[in-house]
């Protein structure tokens, strides 16, 4: 195993949307735990934290340490293609 790849959604649950999925990879060797000690649960961050480890997160792949991909679904795409397809990244690349 080279890479490790986490995946999470959020707002799958209400009816209204909107949904977004987020995933990241890192190399096997990065030590997630020392580099975002405060990343346990990103609800129990404040905005101005996550906005905080956000720029960390953008600073690490430009630096070629991790890739992550950011997408995020309204409820007109929802409600025209469905949930399951809303939730799926098509591709592996960064949305600002």
């Amino acid at each position: 195993m080279r890479y490790l790849i986490g995946v999470d959604e959020a707002g799958r649950a209400p009816l209204a949307g909107p949904v977004s999925v987020g995933a990241v990879m890192v190399p096997k060797t990065f030590d997630v735990l020392k580099m975002f000690p405060d990343v346990k649960d990103s609800k129990l961050l404040s905005a101005k934290k996550r906005d905080e480890i956000y720029e960390e997160v953008v600073a690490r792949e430009r630096a070629g340490e991790l890739d992550f991909c950011v997408r995020f679904a309204d409820h007109t795409y929802i409600d025209t293609y469905g949930i399951t397809r809303a939730v799926h990244i098509r591709r592996f690349e960064n949305v600002p």
